[in-house]
Formats: structure tokens, sequence, C-alpha cells
């Protein structure tokens, strides 16, 4: 089978161009020619093309004719038609034909450029017998033309999806340029309206007003005032009032009453004095060390307990010894304690434990009560509370010699009062004391607190003391409390201003101008440290080989007249002086008594090895608990003053000191959040008060 060849034949010329023949059929194509890509549309001059020839000028046609095969060039149009009224979108529609044409014009240069046969056009007037001859080359040229018509409507279609997606990104960015206006106008409307909405067109507005502030005063840095104010800071969260909490302490260090003064002669004693050494069994309670332990602080415990050995004397002889705690005590020791006094020793030891039980319920609450009967009340132990330590004594069964040689001085040194004078309550927190020794480190006590007081973030101020308590008109008719405070070791007096005032602690003389109807009332304590080179004249207290580290008077009509109002006599510790050697290690005792103690009553039982003596007196030292029944103990005195001292209405401890004091913070918290603060401008009236509060 041969291969067919395409050869191009020239076009045919006619003597009279302008006659057209139309029995002959159209010239063959050629690469070098150009024909319409769309014969039925309308032919206008510079927009299509006959194929190019010096006579040829190709058949007219009408631009409503179909190119079928009864077509003809009845009714075309002439040459010099006048064209249209162009519109934007005529203009666009003639741009397109032509690019489809030059597109359609190259198809044809690639398909005879590979020797291929082009299509065979069908011109208007061509007959079928004048076709029939190339029957059989229509069917290939028909192939390539479908292959043409599809890749000539994908560049249709190409073309229009291109349109479209340029109109997307116009509209895109016709909304981003709308949005960017619609921001800067408002930017601009904001910035006028700020500027010049006020009066006169001419101001700025006023800055933010500053946060309230309201101040809290607390007097005493006692565990009932650092408990006062690390609750008040933790409980009480505000976005617009600004919390300001200021102690005072009197003393040179916090701690209470149980912290000596600064005109401690530490030097000469040879040691310094901690607060477990003037109240070793107030110290080491469980309800305070887990606080401490809540918060991460070290409250560290001896590794091991040593006993102490506690004596009785009569004034002649130590008529018994016991041991601190109890169940160190060894069993001969038990043994003669029972024959001498029968069941009455294992029931007083096992007569606190019932109330103490219930007791703990009080001390780990977190609840808050306006009152201390409330408390107690809440707690479960308002019956011991209002039932007196004899009938206790007397249902337990402990009685008879007991309760004078043994029972007695271990409550009046406990608590500074005798059995009679107590409640239930009173006397088994007595009792529970009694039974324990010191578990803290020296120190440890104090290091506790001021961890506490550095996590409340409040302001402390040592050697401060509060001389005077006022209540004060203010500048908007409000009253506030105005504190009078002294330094130590000077004569000037400052005042300052407060919203609410925290009295924790005694504070006896700052109150009774005040609150007249007071519910506390206390006495007096003093401690006397001695320092000697020697032990305690062993003739003066029965001539016994061995004294007891701890020896408790019994008060009688025939003890000395040198133990009279001594409630306590023991050994604190060794000492050292300003040199190591061996002759300058003394031994420290501690005296507790209701009295001053003269310098002949030491010598009487010291013997002439005394080297320094110093006293000081604990004022407020012992609160009376006597049984109460009834509403008392209100922790609320007046509107913006409170007072932790009233929860010693039913008994005297360092772990109920720190659960009032947390008590009295959470109703501070508590009244701040329904009242509306006083603002920090507000002064006593006719007093200027700078803007820290202070007054000169």
């Amino acid at each position: 089978m041969t291969k067919k060849t395409f050869t191009s034949k020239p076009p045919q010329y006619q003597e009279n161009p302008s006659e057209p023949d139309t029995s002959l059929p159209p010239p063959p194509y050629t690469p070098q020619e150009t024909t319409p890509l769309i014969p039925g549309g309308p032919s206008y001059a510079g927009s299509s093309y006959a194929p190019s020839g010096p006579s040829y000028t190709g058949p007219s046609y009408t631009a409503s004719s179909r190119f079928s095969d009864n077509s003809s060039t009845a009714g075309s149009l002439p040459s010099h038609f006048p064209r249209r009224n162009r519109t934007l979108r005529h203009a666009f529609r003639e741009l397109r034909r032509d690019y489809l044409l030059a597109t359609y014009h190259r198809a044809l240069d690639a398909v005879a450029a590979r020797g291929w046969r082009p299509p065979t056009l069908r011109w208007p007037g061509s007959s079928r017998s004048q076709r029939s001859s190339e029957c059989g080359h229509e069917v290939d040229g028909g192939r390539r033309r479908e292959r043409v018509r599809v890749w000539v409507k994908g560049v249709r279609r190409w073309g229009r999806v291109g349109e479209e997606k340029r109109r997307k990104r116009r509209r895109v960015i016709l909304c981003c340029n709308l949005l960017i206006w619609v921001l800067v106008a408002l930017g601009i409307a904001v910035f006028i309206s700020g500027r010049w909405a006020n009066e006169g067109g001419d101001r700025w507005p006023a800055p933010p007003e500053r946060k309230e502030t309201v101040r809290v005063g607390i007097v005493g840095a006692g565990p009932a005032g650092v408990s006062a104010a690390y609750t008040l800071s933790t409980s009480f969260k505000s976005k617009d009032v600004s919390l300001e909490i200021i102690l005072f302490e009197q003393k040179a260090s916090i701690g209470g009453r149980m912290v000596t003064n600064h005109a401690f002669p530490k030097e000469r004693l040879g040691r310094e004095v901690h607060p477990e050494d003037v109240a070793s069994g107030q110290i080491g309670g469980n309800s305070l060390r887990n606080r401490a332990r809540e918060l991460g602080f070290d409250y560290r415990l001896e590794k091991k307990l040593i006993a102490d050995e506690v004596g009785f004397f009569n004034g002649q002889d130590i008529v018994a010894k016991l041991t601190r705690p109890m169940d160190e005590m060894s069993w001969r020791t038990w043994l003669t304690l029972v024959l001498k006094y029968r069941f009455s020793l294992w029931n007083a030891k096992q007569l606190p434990k019932g109330t103490m039980k219930t007791f703990d319920k009080l001390l780990e609450s977190r609840s808050t009560f306006e009152r201390v009967s409330d408390m107690t009340k809440s707690a479960g132990i308002d019956g011991a509370v209002g039932l007196g330590a004899v009938a206790r004594l007397s249902a337990n069964g402990v009685g008879g010699d007991y309760i004078h040689e043994v029972l007695r001085p271990q409550v009046l040194r406990q608590t500074g009062q005798y059995v009679t004078e107590l409640s239930d309550l009173a006397i088994s927190m007595g009792l529970q004391r009694e039974d324990q020794c010191s578990a803290g480190y020296r120190g440890s006590f104090a290091r506790i607190l001021d961890n506490f007081v550095q996590r409340s973030r409040a302001e402390l101020r040592l050697s401060t003391k509060v001389t005077s308590l006022k209540r004060e008109l203010t500048v908007d008719g409000g009253r506030s409390w105005v504190l009078e405070l002294q330094k130590t070791g000077h004569s000037e007096v400052k005042s300052e201003v407060f919203d609410h005032v925290i009295v924790a602690g005694p504070s006896s003389s700052l109150l009774k101008h005040i609150y007249h109807d007071e519910e506390v009332f206390y006495r007096d304590l003093f401690v006397t440290f001695l320092v000697s080179t020697k032990e305690l004249d062993k003739k003066y207290f029965g001539g016994s080989d061995n004294i007891p580290s701890q020896i408790l008077p019994i008060q009688s009509d025939r003890l000395r007249s040198d133990l009279e109002g001594i409630h306590e006599i023991s050994y604190v510790g060794d000492t050292f002086g300003p040199d190591l050697n061996a002759e300058a290690v003394g031994k420290l005792y501690r005296i507790l008594s209701d009295r001053s103690v003269s310098r002949q009553q030491i010598l009487a039982f010291g013997g002439e090895a005394v080297l320094e003596i110093y006293e000081e007196n604990i004022e407020h030292a012992y609160p009376l608990t006597w049984p109460r029944n009834g509403k008392f103990g209100e922790f609320k005195l007046k509107d913006g003053l409170w007072h932790t001292g009233v929860v010693e209405t039913i008994g005297s401890s360092v772990e109920l000191s720190w659960v009032g004091g947390e008590n009295v913070g959470r109703l501070v918290a508590r009244s701040l959040g329904r009242g509306v603060p006083r603002k920090q401008a507000d002064i006593p009236k006719m007093k200027q008060v700078p803007q820290n509060g202070i007054m000169k």
C-alpha cells in the first residue's frame, strides 16, 4: 500500500474576476492561505480574509446563512455594507475571534507541515457531485476536523476559565480595599470622638482612677497577729481594692508575750533566750505544725525527745516525782505513785483525752464565726466550757492528796490559776501541756512566724509601741481609726489612719476607753533567769542526791517564805562565756512566779554560785478561764475594730490564738467584700495627713 501524498495546486484564474464562476470548486488550501474560522458568521472588512491571490475574491454570503449542503450565495451582503455600532462587548468579541482565527491557522500549518491532508472546506454554492470524487479523502479529513474542533473548544474553554479567575481576583481586591478604608474611617472617628468629645473640645480624657486602698493595722505580732495578717491577705482578693496590712510589735522580734524584750542581757547570760525557753509547753502543737507544712515551711522537731523529771516540793522534801511525758516513766515510779495516790494518777492521765479530742476539731476548722460561743458550739465543746474543773475531777474519780500535791502545782504552772477557778476545757488544756515537752528546735517558732509574715506581704514594724487608739471623723463624713505610735527609744509620737484595726492579743490598755464590756481578764507572770556555776543547793530541797530538772513548789502554809509565789524552778541548759574554758561553763535556770523574786530568795536555794540574775515581767500572761455559758466572745467590738483576744475566754495556747487570728482575718475579709472602702485621701477632721497616712 502506497502512502498518499498531498501536492498543492495553483489557484485557477478567470478572465473576468468581477464575475465569479460558482460552478468551479474553491481552490485547495495551502499553508500560506488564510480562511475564515466561522463560515457562518458575518464578514467585515479587516476582520476576515479570503484566500490570497491576485484575482480571487472568494464567494459572498449572508450573515444568517448556514453552511448546509443546499446553501447558496443568494442574499449575500455587499462588501461596502456599513459596520455596526461598536460597543465594548462587540470589540471584545472581535478580539477573541481574531485570536481564535490565528490559533486555527497555526494548527492548520502544523497539520500541513506533517504531510497530512487538511480538512476540505465546504464553500457555499458547491454541489455534491463536485465533492463526490473526494469522498475518500473526506473521511480522513472529518476525523482531523473533529480533532481540531475539540482542540479549539478546549482553547475557548481555557479562555473562559481564566476570565472567571480574573473576575474573582478583582472582586477580592475590591473587598480588601473597601475593608481597609472602613477601618481607616473608624480609626479617624474614634480619634476625633476621643479628642473633641469633651467640653470645649480641647482636653484629653482624664486618666483612670487609682485603685482604692484599704489600710489595716494589726497591733501585736504574736501568733494571733501573724495569723490574722496571713489569712486576710489570702482571703481577700479584689481587682479594684488594694490591701495594705501593717503589723506593729513593741518588742524587737516577733513572737508575742513569749519573747523577752530588747534589754535581755544575752551576752552576760551566755546564750540567747528563745520563746521555747520561756514557755516550753506552749509550743509544738500539731495544728500549727500542720499549717506550716501545708505551705512548705520546715518546722523541725527534735530527733530525740528528752524526758524531763518533775519533782513536787512541799518545803521540806520532794514528795513525788513524775516524768514528762508520763509514758516515759519507769514501772517502778508508776508502782510507787499508784500505791500512794491509788487510781487518781491514772484517772488524771485519762481526763483530758476526750475533751481535747473534741477540741482538736475546733483547731482544724476553717469556718468563720462571729463569737467564741459559736465556735465552741459548732465544735461540740460548749459543755466542757460551761462545766467547772472541780465537777469534772469528781466525775472522773480524781481526788485526795493527788489534787493538792500533784495536780494543783501542775495546773498553777500552766494556767496561773487554781483548780477551783478553771473550767473543764481549761484544766484539760493545762494537763495535756503538762504531759508533753518542748518538741521544737530553739528559734524554730520565730522562724515559722517570720515565714508567714513574708508570705502575707504585710509590712512589719518592730520596736514600735501603739500608745493610743482613737476614732475620729474624716473629710467625707465617715469615721476612721487613728493609732498613735512611738518608736522605742524616741519621744516623738506619730499617728496613722486605718480603715480597720485588729487588736491581736490582750492590749487591755488600748480598749478600756472604747470597749467597756471587756470579757477577758489577765494575771501577770514574772520570768527570772539565773546563771550559776553549780547546781541548786541539794540540802535546801531535802538533801536528795539527784535533784529533778524541774521543781514545782506546793503552795501551802508549810512552804518556806523564799518559795512563796514561785510556780516553777527548772533547768534550761548550759551556757558558755566569752572563752571556752571549762571554768566558764555555767547552768541556766528559769523561775516562773506571780510576783517579783528578790536576790536573797534566789541565793537561798541557788547558793553563792549564782553569777547573773535577770527578771522580766510579762503582762497579761494568764487569761482567767472560768466556766462560761450563753453567748460571749464577740470578735467585732465596733465598726472597723476587731479583737482576737476574746478567744482566750475559753483557754490559753499558741494554737488557740492562731485559730482566733484566722477567724478575725476571715471576718475582716468578708467585711471588706460587703462594704465600700474608704478612699485613700480621707483624713481625720482638723488634721493634715500626708498621702502615706502618717501624721506628725
